[in-house]
């Protein structure tokens, strides 16, 4: 059985998240308040190459514990990227 709706774009090998939030002050600054609430950042992330260049990568936080589980997520999209 083939899929009908296809994704323009390729994902790119994951990259560790850590290493990304120097890039984007604001999710620099987004990543300190999670942990600070006790959230953990996922430690990779998956860039998606799309079809008009940009890329896009979700980065996710996640607090668990009896009884409860939270999980955040965060889009980025790079404009531009010719790599």
């Amino acid at each position: 059985m083939t899929s009908s709706r296809r994704r323009p774009g390729r994902h790119l090998q994951p990259v560790n998240a850590l290493s990304l939030l120097h890039a984007d002050e604001a999710l620099r600054s987004f990543h300190e308040k999670c942990v600070a609430d006790g959230f953990r950042l996922k430690e990779t992330v998956r860039p998606y190459l799309r079809k008009d260049g940009d890329i896009s990568m979700r980065f996710i936080w996640r607090k668990r514990a009896p009884g409860l589980s939270l999980s955040i997520d965060y889009a980025v999209r790079m404009r531009g990227w010719h790599g």
